[in-house]
């Protein structure tokens, strides 16, 4: 097997690996942010629900 296409495997491998890391990071950023969001709901349900309110009586 030529060296050029074990390297290009080896390219190949390392750009799959550096995107399941990305991958894996931004998978825990979009968890954190659901769950932050999910504590949170109530709280900006009622936020958005008298802004909007707001917004409405004012016009």
């Amino acid at each position: 097997m030529p060296l050029c296409f074990m390297t290009y495997d080896f390219l190949v491998f390392l750009k799959m690996k550096v995107q399941k890391t990305y991958y894996y990071i931004y998978y825990n950023i979009y968890n954190n942010m659901n769950n932050i969001l999910y504590k949170y709901r109530f709280y900006l349900d009622f936020l958005f629900t008298s802004y909007f309110l707001a917004k409405s009586h004012k016009s």
